[in-house]
């Protein structure tokens, strides 16, 4: 990968190719900063990755319902692990957004394990992938999973990046369980609830109708699983969300994942698409916040800040340019600079004045 050069100047974040313009938006950072920093990005040598993929069968009753609402799951998840050369770092746990799953991460799990040389972990969610089935969904309850999650591996910290709702989860389990968590990165995702998301929310309910219809009117003997993934309702599906969904890219991957997800418990669950208010929540380190220039996250105004600083006031915020709600797609090579700068930056050291190079 091509040398970095990561600059802060009059509290500005700067992102770009030390041998061409940047396509990385410059966004206030308002306070903190990452510091002057030359860093060359180098994948070493390829690992045996150790994967861990842990299912749990779950049949849903009225008397598991009520136990699952006050206890957290087993989730399933996927581990990459180094050997000898694995840095004393905490491992990077990475939560896929609403009606995805792990696999949709595995390519930036390996890249980051290979740039970082940490142990990386992408766990599924409940009612996604081959974690249990609930009816019970909340920022709570999902953040107790990751927690119970934790506590199974002994991890006694990790550095939490989350999509989406996955980046909620991660903003929750850090204001409630900060001790777990050394740094946030909370990607296309933010505690600001706005018209713009909870009109998102609702073209995902109609999305769900949209392919409930369409399933019933395909007269198929084949399993729902196989015709979800055939062709033919693939291509009728994809022109009957185009007015719910008008992301190519999201699209596809919620078509991909039909039938990797439990909608009847996402659909009557419906708070899961607002941030729960938690007052006299601080999370106090290092946080960011990272999206593409086409999605509407969180603007820079100064509303929007006041309401990300009360809950995290060591926020660093960037906008990738040329990208939407999911910049590791679209700008792949400028989200991982962003990410693994902020991940690999001592704060320590800058706040105490120290110059910082690699």
């Amino acid at each position: 990968m091509k040398r970095l050069v990561k600059n802060v100047q009059n509290g500005y974040l700067l992102a770009k190719h030390a041998n061409k313009s940047s396509s990385t938006t410059v966004t206030r950072a308002m306070s903190g900063s990452f510091g002057h920093m030359t860093k060359q990005l180098i994948a070493p040598s390829s690992h045996v990755t150790n994967q861990m993929t842990r299912r749990q069968n779950s049949h849903m009753s009225s008397t598991k319902e009520s136990k699952e609402a006050d206890s957290s799951l087993q989730l399933s998840y996927t581990s990459y692990e180094r050997g000898k050369d694995a840095s004393t770092k905490p491992p990077i746990l990475i939560q896929h957004d609403l009606c995805g799953r792990k696999e949709n991460f595995t390519k930036i799990g390996k890249q980051l394990f290979h740039l970082t040389k940490r142990n990386i972990l992408l766990p599924d969610a409940r009612n996604h992938g081959n974690s249990p089935e609930s009816s019970a969904m909340s920022h709570k309850l999902m953040s107790g999973d990751i927690v119970k999650l934790l506590s199974g591996l002994k991890v006694k910290e990790s550095s939490f990046v989350g999509f989406g709702l996955g980046g909620r989860i991660g903003m929750y389990t850090a204001l409630v369980r900060p001790d777990l968590i050394d740094r946030l990165v909370v990607v296309s995702s933010s505690p600001v609830n706005t018209d713009a998301r909870f009109q998102e929310w609702q073209n995902l309910i109609q999305s769900f109708y949209v392919i409930q219809t369409l399933k019933s009117n395909f007269d198929s003997k084949k399993p729902i699983a196989d015709l979800l993934q055939s062709q033919e309702f693939k291509l009728e599906a994809t022109k009957a969300l185009q007015p719910l969904i008008n992301s190519d890219t999201y699209r596809a991957l919620f078509l991909s994942n039909l039938a990797k997800f439990h909608a009847s418990a996402i659909r009557t669950n419906p708070d899961l698409w607002k941030f729960p208010e938690l007052e006299n929540f601080v999370f106090k380190k290092p946080v960011l916040f990272l999206t593409g220039d086409r999605e509407k996250a969180w603007s820079i105004s100064d509303k929007d800040i006041r309401k990300i600083r009360y809950y995290f006031p060591d926020s660093h915020f960037v906008k990738i340019s040329n990208a939407a709600f999911y910049p590791h797609l679209d700008s792949q090579e400028e989200f991982l600079e962003a990410v693994t700068s902020f991940l690999e930056t001592d704060f320590q050291a800058l706040n105490n004045g120290l110059s910082v190079e690699d």
